[in-house]
């Protein structure tokens, strides 16, 4: 999925250069996209397992932290209407 390059190209163009982490399930890109943000020195960390703290953790920020990243930006095959939120640490 070009998902993830689709956010870099928005987030870029909201923060110009992308000093952030990006932190992203594994399963919205494959490894030539990793490869290309490595190349990019764009750092990002891949998330396979949700252990039970961080999905504790997770629930507990306040709603009022999450930024919404609108679908129109995110393309994936069968998305129903989503909205993503991200959470800057």
């Amino acid at each position: 999925s070009d998902g993830i390059k689709k956010f870099i190209q928005y987030w870029g163009q909201i923060k110009g250069l992308i000093n952030e982490t990006l932190v992203f399930d594994s399963k919205l890109t494959r490894y030539g996209i990793l490869y290309e943000m490595d190349s990019d020195d764009i750092k990002f960390i891949t998330l396979r397992k949700r252990s039970k703290r961080l999905i504790e953790e997770t629930l507990n920020i306040q709603e009022k932290s999450w930024q919404k990243v609108f679908k129109q930006f995110i393309d994936m095959p069968g998305q129903i209407d989503y909205i993503f939120r991200v959470h800057d640490r």
